[in-house]
Order: C-alpha cells, then sequence, then structure tokens
C-alpha cells in the first residue's frame, strides 16, 4: 500500500474515531467542548446524532472522510449559532422588566414602604414575569425585603433586573433619598436598552438571510451531486484530495460561522451577578 493510500486511510480513521467518541459522549449527555460555544456548553444529544448520522452517511456514500467532517463541522456551527437566549426573548423579557419596575415607581411614589410597594407590583405582573413574581409574593411574607430580590434576581436571569435589585437592596438596608426618582430613571434606561437592541437585531437581518442562502447553497449543491455523479468525488479520494476538500469546507465553515455572530447583536452586559439567598 502506497504512503498517500496509508494517510488516507489514516485520515479516514481519525474521521471515525472523532465520531465515535462525539456519539457516545452525545448519548451520555456529556458537554461537547468547543470554543464556539456561546452561553450553554453543550447541544442537545439528539441534534449530534442526527448530525453525525448525516456526516457519516455522506462520507461513507463519496469514500470522503473530510467530507464528513467537513458537514459535521457545518452543522454544528449552525446549531451553536441558534442557542442562547434569542433577542425577541430577551426584548420581551426587557420591557417586561421595565413595566414591573414602573409598577414599584408607583407604588413609592402612591406613599407606600418599599415591601408592599413590592408587593403591590405583584398584583398585575407582565406575562413574561408573571410566575416569579408570583413566587416573589410569596418570599416576601417569609423573607426579608433583600432576600426575595436576591432569590428574583437568581430566577430571572435578564440584565436589566440586576440595577434594580441591587438599587432595591440598598435603599432598603441603608435608604435612599429619591427611590422613586431612581425607579423612573431605571425604567427609562430599561426601556432604552430594549429599543436598541430591537433596532440592532432588526438591522442584521441581511446576515441572517446570506447565513440562511450559503447553508441552502451548501446543502442543495452536496444533494446535487450526490443524486447526479457520486464519481465526481473520486479525485478527492486521495490524500491531497482530501486535504483541499477540508481546505474548502473550512472556508464554509469560517464563512457561516463569521454571519452567525454579525446577524445576532450583543446582548447589554450583566453587571451584576444572581446570588441565590
Amino acid at each position: 500500500m502506497s504512503g498517500l493510500a496509508l494517510a488516507a486511510v489514516a485520515l479516514g480513521g481519525a474521521v471515525a474515531g472523532l465520531g465515535a467518541w462525539l456519539f457516545v459522549a452525545a448519548a451520555h449527555g456529556a458537554a461537547i467542548p468547543t470554543r464556539l460555544a456561546g452561553r450553554h456548553p453543550a447541544l442537545p444529544a439528539r441534534r449530534i446524532v442526527l448530525l453525525l448520522a448525516v456526516a457519516v452517511l455522506a462520507g461513507a456514500v463519496t469514500r470522503a472522510p473530510a467530507l464528513s467532517l467537513v458537514i459535521a463541522a457545518v452543522g454544528y456551527v449552525t446549531f451553536d449559532a441558534g442557542r442562547g437566549p434569542s433577542v425577541p426573548a430577551v426584548t420581551r423579557l426587557g420591557e417586561a422588566v421595565a413595566t414591573w419596575t414602573e409598577a414599584v415607581r408607583d407604588g413609592l411614589g402612591a406613599g407606600r414602604h418599599l415591601r408592599a410597594a413590592l408587593v403591590a407590583s405583584c398584583d398585575r405582573p407582565p406575562d413574561e414575569l408573571a410566575e416569579a413574581l408570583g413566587r416573589l409574593a410569596v418570599r416576601l411574607d417569609t423573607m426579608s425585603v433583600p432576600d426575595a430580590l436576591r432569590a428574583l434576581r437568581a430566577e430571572v436571569s435578564h440584565p436589566a433586573l440586576g440595577p434594580v435589585a441591587t438599587a432595591l437592596d440598598v435603599a432598603y438596608q441603608r435608604g435612599a433619598g429619591d427611590l422613586t426618582r431612581l425607579m423612573a430613571s431605571q425604567v427609562e434606561t430599561t426601556r432604552a436598552d430594549v429599543a436598541r437592541l430591537r433596532d440592532q437585531h432588526a438591522l442584521r437581518a441581511k446576515h441572517r438571510r446570506s447565513m440562511t442562502l450559503l447553508l441552502v447553497l451548501f446543502a442543495a449543491s452536496i444533494t446535487v451531486v450526490l443524486a447526479v455523479s457520486p464519481a465526481f468525488f473520486a479525485p478527492y479520494r486521495t490524500l491531497t484530495g482530501q486535504l483541499v476538500l477540508a481546505a474548502l469546507g473550512a472556508a464554509v465553515v469560517g464563512a457561516v460561522h463569521s454571519l452567525a455572530r454579525m446577524s445576532q447583536p450583543d446582548l447589554p452586559p450583566d453587571f451584576f451577578t444572581p446570588e441565590v439567598p
């Protein structure tokens, strides 16, 4: 057997071994380590299994192990881009936080003390915060205001809630000169951040369309070539062909990853770490 053939066999074995490791890790629910992972460390096991099945099938039909690796990488980057909280969900929750903060401000403006204002703000909660504020109302009967606010902050993952909860915590323990005015400024800031994020998301729609078009063209080209002329991949079965195929795939993966990054605006930073009391 020639050196090129041995190298091709070694490359195929490496790809198969990597695929087997990913399959076993996914089947056991283990986290798949990656530098591309954002807020969540692992992809759903079903998606990993489906992706590996498609990649292995394509590699078996074409007898090109590098193609399996390329398809797996493109699929992984695509799935990874769709993880984490969606921008519309974040903006809806941010608007709900602003509405709740406004209710707290109104309660304080009506002359209620802080605990009473918080309890009153839970009477008509926004839909996105209905369950969390229901539990806050229960906690306020048995817990101190700071502990109840910390529990709410740990339960609701949104950066707009951190400054509000911290300000109310400090005001309860040390007092505040004009808490009503402070809450009003928090309402304005939160709604301005929500509007800015919504506008950025709409402006980046062209990047999402470009990524979708690139993925459709990539999948369609591979499918058509496999259906019409599987022999097209014959030149790519050598070691040189495998390297060329891997380089082309790396370019596609890089383009998809870049478009995915550009299509999602950066979420507001969260400077207040949630703490469970």
